[in-house]
């Protein structure tokens, strides 16, 4: 969880996780959803979320750049997460949270 939260903005591998943590694939996806009730891939993409509406929240910088801030690749791909997560669009959250 440490070693995630400090590499928000760089691309996580599932495999670099489980060399880190000496397990399988199997074992890591057992053991992470265990003690986190979710999988690795779901708790990186909610810590990138939370990450990303900090960085909405104060600063100037759009959606576009709280996107690659926070490590991911694809701005459909985060839309699409923020809006799971969050309920509405980053745009409208940037809009809603105007300082």
């Amino acid at each position: 969880v440490a070693y995630i939260r400090e590499n928000l903005g760089q691309n996580i591998s599932i495999e670099t996780l489980c060399d880190k943590a000496c397990l399988s694939q199997a074992q890591f996806y057992r053991a992470f959803k265990q003690e986190l009730g979710m999988s690795p891939t779901e708790f990186i993409n909610r810590e990138r979320i939370r990450r990303a509406k900090e960085i909405l929240n104060h600063s100037s910088k759009t959606p576009t750049d709280a996107c690659y801030e926070c490590g991911f690749n694809s701005l459909s791909y985060f839309n699409r997460i923020f809006r799971r997560c969050v309920g509405v669009s980053p745009s409208q959250y940037k809009k809603n949270h105007l300082h």
